[in-house]
């Protein structure tokens, strides 16, 4: 059985009323009316989509708004990359393929009678699981350079081993059964997979994601020993974060106790699924060290929606993910892409002044800020007008408009200040009139 699906069996999937929210976090909605039949699905940098479309048991792709038929013969689409080389699995073996090409490139197999590809990076390197024909299980590995490569297993008897994602150098996490029967997050080092808590291996763990930082995620059922036993596996389920560095940080939940982190982005971005305090599964987002149920975002077009589950994360911050339809009470694969935040005015009032004098400059956005706040630069064309608190003004999160005072120098004639704000590209600006402080 595949890692995530036996994530998704053991979280309940129910509806609820989304909870009002501050508005940091805003998303335009698109739902493709098909769950996927629970397989993966997978979203690149450009908003890509990959995934299975289970009415018609083929694999499927989203692209710039249009659904579309990725390959014609029954399988499974479980990834794809910036550059549109997607991965397939079919007739038990796992495949590449380019959208119009004639046929997917199959990756054979360790020697057994499966492969199944759960990643690809920007170089076109997959990896996955494999049967292996040294023992008949489930091994992971690499394929790269048109050579399928074992990684090794964690000495488990029935390994149940998968690599299930890797970034742009590389670097390769996944999850592994050991020789005592624990599910074991793994990273790969020297070729071979290698304990990401050599430390402490009675616990289960596993790792789905990892970032270009070398930064990985997933979860961790760590909890209180039993003196007895010896036993680590607690009755909590967390999501975590396996930091390259080597610590192990869980990054909350929602009330309940169950949790799993499944997509990770550059910016340090986790989604996937946790239990709410009722015992309900819904998708959440950490960002900025916030955990968020995405049940509390404002969703566009999404009114009744039930986010259940967040697949993966963009470094633009759209996610792929799993929802219930409130009109069909079916699940469907759904996309959240952020509301952009842009800068619409900059006003100064009094907008004429006396040299000499100080005045105060609003900068207005288009909807609250995101979490993690707005950063506006600030800038000048005479050195007449200056800005007290620095050449930054941060708006906070759930705010949409913030001030910033100018102050200014004496002037001999009338002159005319040229102030500008300018945010991810857009740049907005106002006249400041100083005139001649003759009461001076």
């Amino acid at each position: 059985m595949h890692l995530r699906n036996l994530c998704r069996i053991l979280a309940l999937v129910c509806l609820v009323t989304p909870a009002a929210f501050p508005q940091t976090l805003m998303y335009n909605f698109v739902h493709l009316g098909f769950s996927g039949g629970g397989s993966q699905v997978s979203i690149n940098r450009w908003g890509d989509v990959v995934g299975t479309n289970n009415t018609t048991n083929t694999a499927f792709l989203y692209s710039r708004g249009v659904l579309s038929t990725l390959w014609s013969g029954p399988g499974f689409g479980t990834a794809i990359n910036d550059n549109l080389l997607t991965t397939l699995y079919q007739t038990s073996h796992a495949f590449t393929y380019v959208p119009g090409a004639a046929q997917p490139t199959p990756l054979g197999t360790l020697g057994g009678f499966m492969s199944y590809p759960y990643a690809i990076n920007n170089s076109g390197t997959v990896v996955g699981q494999s049967v292996s024909s040294t023992d008949g299980q489930y091994h992971p590995f690499v394929f790269s350079n048109g050579q399928m490569s074992d990684l090794g297993t964690l000495g488990g008897g029935s390994p149940q081993c998968s690599a299930t994602a890797i970034n742009s150098s590389g670097g390769i996490v996944g999850a592994c059964v050991n020789a005592a029967g624990y599910w074991r997050a793994f990273r790969v080092a020297a070729g071979l997979a290698g304990d990401l808590d050599p430390r402490s291996t009675t616990y289960d763990s596993a790792a789905y994601a990892i970032n270009d930082s070398g930064d990985a995620a997933g979860y961790s059922d760590k909890g209180l020993c039993s003196l007895q036993t010896g036993v680590c596996r607690g009755t909590t389920t967390y999501p975590v974060i396996f930091s390259n560095a080597g610590t192990i940080t869980k990054i909350g939940g929602l009330g309940g106790t169950y949790g799993v982190a499944e997509g990770m982005n550059n910016l340090g971005d986790v989604v996937g699924l946790a239990k709410t305090s009722a015992g309900l599964q819904h998708a959440f987002l950490f960002s900025h060290a916030t955990m968020n149920d995405l049940n509390s975002a404002t969703v566009v077009n999404g009114s009744g929606w039930t986010f259940t589950d967040a697949k993966a994360i963009n470094d633009s911050g759209q996610i792929v993910g799993h929802g219930i339809n409130p009109s069909t009470q079916q699940f469907e694969i759904v996309i959240l892409t952020p509301v952009p935040v842009i800068l619409t005015s900059l006003t100064i009032n009094p907008s004429t002044i006396p040299g000499g004098n100080s005045t105060t400059a609003t900068v207005t956005l288009s909807r609250p800020a995101p979490l993690g706040g707005v950063v506006i630069q600030l800038a000048d064309n005479n050195p007449a007008a200056q800005f007290p608190n620095g050449n930054t003004l941060t708006i906070a999160p759930g705010v949409s408009s913030a001030t910033f005072p100018i102050s200014t120098s004496l002037v001999l004639t009338q002159t005319t200040v040229s102030i500008s704000a300018s945010f991810n590209g857009i740049t907005r600006n106002s006249f400041l009139i100083l005139t001649p402080d003759h009461g001076s």
